[in-house]
């Protein structure tokens, strides 16, 4: 059954959409005037509130929300860096950080923290950076590439991933950067989707069937599906191990079987 239909007024380009655990629904992108905007809408449809955020070349591209449901905002402002707010469930602003390029993947630690991937196109790079429950910015470390994936794991490492590159990249809680790996050298070695799983695997997709699964620090599994040929369908493996896995965060030996 349809609970409600609302009309947000205005244009308003929606980029990221969240439920909160009250049922209330948050939206956020950017209006038709350059400007950052984030919406609260009720479990009846009413507008709760409406806020917009930095004008000119601007706009929310991610939305998180954490534990208590407080709304965290990603985007990009004019010259090619970055914002990220911290709002309270009632819209209160909590605090307002500028960032080194345009947000493309955030994520809330398990102490509250934020850890943000941002790059700026204009220059080419990226940056790392851990900010506070207050706000205040711990670290920036330099970034390799635009990563679109960042998962926290219980430990406090981050692991990121630039689906469209192929590069995996890895840094502990305190910022040191611990693994940083490039797939595939090619120019264009054709991802289109990735995904990271809770125990730390990574598999990436992309054109001509290609999968390739990363054990988390174990393996590369780099699947090339042919042709059928005779009624079977081919495909090449390779496996390449790297170090230890991790089962529910703890190092384990590691053992490979496979025909």
């Amino acid at each position: 059954r349809v609970l409600f239909t609302a009309t947000i007024p205005g244009a308003f380009d929606i980029k990221g959409i969240k439920l909160t655990r009250g049922e209330e629904l948050i939206l956020a992108g950017s209006n038709g005037n350059g400007a950052a905007r984030v919406v609260k809408i009720s479990p009846e449809g009413d507008i709760v509130f409406d806020k917009i955020f930095a004008q000119g070349e601007s706009g929310f591209t991610h939305l998180e929300l954490s534990s208590r449901d407080e709304i965290l905002l990603g985007g990009s402002i004019s010259g090619g860096n970055g914002q990220l707010h911290l709002l309270r469930n009632d819209g209160t602003v909590l605090y307002s950080v500028q960032l080194y390029g345009a947000v493309s993947s955030m994520a809330f630690s398990p102490r509250g923290d934020v850890f943000v991937a941002s790059y700026n196109e204009r220059v080419g790079s990226g940056k790392l950076s851990k900010v506070t429950p207050t706000g205040h910015v711990l670290f920036e470390r330099p970034a390799a590439a635009k990563y679109d994936q960042l998962v926290i794991d219980v430990d406090g490492e981050t692991t990121l991933v630039s689906t469209a590159e192929g590069r995996i990249t890895k840094f502990k809680e305190d910022g040191t950067n611990t693994f940083d790996k490039l797939i595939d050298r090619s120019e264009n070695p054709g991802y289109v989707v990735s995904s990271v799983a809770e125990n730390g695997d990574i598999v990436l997709a992309g054109y001509g069937g290609r999968i390739t699964k990363f054990g988390h620090g174990l393996m590369i599994n780099d699947i090339v599906v042919q042709e059928p040929l005779n009624g079977f369908s081919m495909a090449n493996f390779t496996v390449t191990l790297t170090g230890f896995q991790r089962q529910h965060g703890i190092p384990s030996p590691v053992s490979v079987q496979y025909k």
